[in-house]
């Protein structure tokens, strides 16, 4: 078989080759190459995804465990200075109520130093 090219300049151009055939395999190259190509980034991004939106999640997570537990510790302090503040501010206002009824501002008669 002889085959029938032309030349054109310093360009040789192979005129018996098949144009579909040519079409066909780069058309098979592509698919062969870019598909896999486009299917492993499309997994990338897919993991890339789910990873961001656990770490949006576990921030969240943490954030609300962090308010719970400073609300819980606010009530816990609020409880402790109560109990301790308590007694002292029963004790003030018992003094209060007996130095307004004047038991115990009142002088007794036998002990008043007359002038």
């Amino acid at each position: 078989m002889r085959e029938r090219r032309a030349v054109l300049g310093e360009v040789v151009i192979d005129v018996s080759s098949d144009l579909c055939a040519w079409h066909n395999q780069l058309r098979r190259c592509v698919v062969v190459t870019v598909f896999p190509c486009v299917a492993a980034a499309s997994l990338v991004v897919a993991a890339l995804g789910m990873v961001f939106d656990r770490l949006l999640g576990n921030k969240r997570e943490a954030l609300n465990l962090a308010d719970t537990v400073l609300s819980a510790l606010a009530k816990r302090i609020a409880t402790k200075v109560a109990a301790w503040l308590g007694p002292a501010e029963r004790a003030v206002s018992l003094m209060s109520e007996l130095y307004t009824t004047e038991t115990l501002g009142r002088v007794p008669d036998a002990c008043a130093i007359s002038a």
